[in-house]
């Protein structure tokens, strides 16, 4: 009864409407800046690579990896599975797509929330609300875009998170998921209760590792089934365009499923990375908004790829109901599912058998480790989940700040969000991963709405950004570019 509800509304909130709108979003600002996402590509990587940061402010690097622990979540790994699941080989396709697409727009995103930062006790703020508020100078919908930002990054993403967390680590090794939360639980609430220097700094630290164990293990099983690999694109491409007569049924779902799951991945037009670009430590908005740019193709065109890629090279994607020892279902004992075919029939299978995606990825790794291989993937998932809890918690504490006028308000609210999403951990754990991934791309998608909206009347603003940079001037000044509504950089 829930997962039918819950369908009903992720048909209204991600309607093809909304997906129709982020792509032109994304093509918009692409023409607008002249495709900064392709001719700036050079000063994005040198630009992220900036550690230089002050009190108020963390640095570029540190925004990159606290932006990109956000972006590469559990998104990349068990969502690009879902993906392949709903919208076969083609959604890859489309994934690639919309991150090329949505880089421009990330950009907008990140340069916006850089020139409309606020100082809070201490510590740079600023995000889409603050964006909508000082740009589009209306404080009530910016106080809308806040309230439904905490609820998603509070709880909603939050819990799918931490189910993938569960769901890996019980198919590896049968570890209770509520032994799982109750962990997780605990090592979120140390890294939060320290404030944004040690997010940051956790960050830093983590997101290289991870990422570079990942591509370990993703390249090993590229180069084992190299001689597939030409196939495996031809596959991607042609089911993404119905050319191949077994995935022409499901092209379209390649594409919904491809863009939603995909923008679930990258983050890209809801705002929420724009939360740690405000943060850093920059000379110039335009320089942080290249710098985010830069982690939608790191999070989609990398790490989605290389999900993708081990699933199709290892053919782990069109099995279905291939029990393990004994009737097991565990993928430790050798089960794993997946199934092209209409989105009733596998709505139904997945609500069957609790698809959560992370499966197919570790079934992937299990054709090359025999043993060990899916609990590799649960400690990949686990450390990518992580990272992406921690930025949800910033960007819910960002703005819990927005909302509170007063300092005493923030400290109790804070007090009770840090509480809040700890038990939603526990909590996620323990349930449905349908439920929980349908109740992801609800929060997903109404950030998404309210975002977008606020990002076209902007467009002009973002752009006169880039255009001040590019002319050669390292410290931005807002009167260069009629702006006068940017205290923080007016004291500069």
């Amino acid at each position: 009864m829930l997962t039918e509800l819950l369908n009903v509304i992720i048909n209204i909130v991600w309607s093809d409407v909304l997906i129709a709108i982020c792509f032109a979003i994304g093509i918009l600002y692409s023409i607008r800046s002249r495709f900064c996402q392709v001719r700036l590509i050079p000063a994005m990587i040198t630009l992220s690579f900036d550690r230089r940061n002050s009190l108020q402010g963390i640095s570029a690097f540190q925004s990159f990896c606290t932006a990109l622990g956000g972006r590469v979540g559990t998104g990349n790994i068990s969502g690009t599975a879902l993906a392949i699941f709903y919208g076969g080989p083609g959604s890859i396709f489309w994934m690639w797509v919309i991150a090329f697409f949505g880089a421009a727009t990330a950009y907008a995103e990140a340069a916006l929330a850089q020139l409309w930062k606020k100082q809070i006790d201490g510590e740079y703020r600023g995000g889409p609300a603050y964006y909508i508020e000082y740009g589009l100078g209306s404080r009530r919908f910016a106080l809308l875009f806040a309230f439904v930002a905490v609820a998603s990054c509070g709880i909603l993403l939050p819990a799918v998170q931490a189910n993938a967390i569960a769901t890996a680590f019980e198919n590896a090794a049968a570890v209770p998921a509520i032994v799982s939360g109750v962990i997780v639980a605990i090592l979120l609430a140390l890294v939060i209760f320290g404030g944004l220097k040690r997010i940051a700094s956790s960050m830093e630290l983590v997101v290289p590792i991870m990422g570079g164990f990942y591509l370990l293990i993703a390249m090993a099983i590229i180069i084992v089934n190299f001689d597939k690999l030409a196939e495996v694109m031809r596959l991607i491409f042609s089911s993404a365009f119905a050319i191949d007569p077994l995935m022409g049924a499901i092209a379209g779902m390649a594409l919904r499923y491809g863009v939603r799951r995909g923008i679930f991945a990258n983050e890209v037009g809801l705002g929420t990375a724009a939360h740690a670009a405000a943060a850093a430590e920059v000379s110039h908005p335009a320089k942080q908004g290249l710098v985010q740019a830069l982690s939608v193709y790191v999070d989609t065109i990398f790490f989605c790829t290389l999900t993708g890629l081990m699933i199709l090279l290892t053919n782990c994607y069109n099995v279905i109901g291939n029990l393990g020892a004994n009737g097991s279902t565990a993928i430790s004992d050798g089960a794993c599912y997946l199934y092209i075919g209409s989105g009733s029939i596998m709505n139904k299978y997945a609500q069957i058998v609790d698809i959560g995606g992370a499966e197919f990825v570790q079934a992937a790794v299990n054709s090359l480790i025999a043993k060990g291989g899916a609990m590799i993937v649960a400690i990949c998932i686990a450390f990518f989940a992580f990272t992406s809890l921690v930025a949800y918690y910033y960007q819910a504490e960002t703005n819990l700040a927005f909302i509170c006028k007063s300092r005493y308000q923030r400290q109790n609210t804070t007090r009770l969000l840090r509480l809040i999403i700890c038990l939603t951990v526990v909590f996620a754990s323990i349930n449905s991963a349908t439920a929980v991934w349908l109740i992801g791309d609800i929060g997903s998608g109404l950030m998404s709405w309210i975002n977008i909206i606020a990002l076209v009347p902007l467009s002009g603003v973002a752009i006169r950004l880039l255009e001040d940079w590019q002319s050669g001037n390292e410290q931005f000044r807002p009167d260069r570019c009629h702006i006068y509504n940017a205290p923080l950089w007016r004291k500069r």
